[in-house]
């Protein structure tokens, strides 16, 4: 459940996904952090469908943080750094429709981008969107269920100047907070 009752009232608990950064939660000599690659895709699988990374840290017999972990954490830092970095829509002219299900994003120019990354507004009752689809140029790209406090969906990269986020489902009226299209 993404909602606890707190002093009577609901409020939003997101999920957590707990993980090692190494094969198990304890140090071992042998072992080793997992690659870079499989820290990423624990990223999206919890981050980009509304949860938290609680990634397990183990200190060494000596009570110190592995060389190797340390390395692997920085690179896994930056690739956090630099996807967050990227919003081609930032700078986009918007064009909202008359009934707010689905927004235009018209680009300045033509850009690659292989993710959107979207959150709602939940202070405005809570998660709404039930169903959605983002086209480019026409095209659907990626389609997906509920919003909620961040959904990021990944895709081949493609390349477009006008992108199209559409609510399929809605509870009442979408209340989008964020929109980002990402590297």
């Amino acid at each position: 459940k993404f909602y606890r009752e707190r002093d009577g009232k609901m409020c939003f608990c997101p999920p957590e996904a707990d993980t090692p950064l190494r094969r198990t939660w304890f140090w071992h000599k042998n072992d080793q952090a997992k690659s870079l690659q499989v820290l990423t895709d624990r990223y999206f699988e919890s981050v980009g469908r509304g949860g938290v990374l609680d990634l397990g840290l183990a200190p060494n017999t000596d009570g110190l943080l592995d060389e190797g972990d340390v390395v692997r954490l920085r690179e896994f830092g930056a690739y956090v750094k630099a996807y967050k970095s990227t919003n081609f829509a930032k700078d986009a002219k918007r064009k909202v429709a008359a009934d707010g299900m689905s927004i235009t994003f018209e680009l300045p120019e033509p850009r690659t981008f292989g993710a959107v990354d979207m959150r709602e507004n939940l202070s405005k009752g809570g998660m709404r969107i039930g169903a959605w689809h983002v086209e480019a140029d026409g095209q659907e790209i990626a389609r997906g269920p509920q919003v909620g406090n961040r959904r990021i969906a990944r895709f081949a990269p493609v390349t477009a100047k006008t992108v199209k986020f559409v609510v399929e489902k809605c509870d009442g009226k979408p209340a989008l907070s964020a929109f980002a299209l990402r590297t």
